[in-house]
């Protein structure tokens, strides 16, 4: 009869680790699915210039390659970034000064402008 009881409880035991383990992992996954993920956009330009290939080079980068043999290494986790289409280097340095975007691709003289205030980059 105790062994009965033994072999009972023993197998409670195991219902209940088994149970405990598959909530573990439930969790575990669902937190993983829920893991926060940040969009970083990249301001280029055309497609047709030279700073969108720049901008998706950067962004891959950033994010990482599809093919990387340790995923560990592979980017900066939770981090996609993007290059995306713009009106150039005037319209980059307003997006990222009023926070429309992430990042962005300017010419030098085009900054210098931004920095001091000037035209095409006036503050008001």
């Amino acid at each position: 009869m105790s062994l009965i009881i033994q072999r009972s409880n023993f197998r409670s035991l195991v219902y209940l680790v088994a149970m405990v383990g598959s909530l573990f992992v439930a969790v575990t996954a669902d937190t993983r699915s829920v893991e926060a993920t940040e969009i970083f956009r990249i301001a280029t330009a055309s497609k047709a210039g030279t700073f969108y290939p720049i901008g998706k080079l950067i962004a891959k980068g950033i994010s990482g390659s599809d093919k990387c043999i340790d995923p560990k290494n592979c980017g900066i986790p939770g981090l996609i970034a993007l290059a995306q289409v713009s009106n150039g280097s005037v319209a980059n340095v307003e997006a990222i000064s009023t926070g429309g975007i992430e990042a962005g691709l300017a010419q030098a003289d085009v900054i210098i402008l931004g920095i001091f205030g000037n035209r095409p980059l006036r503050q008001s």
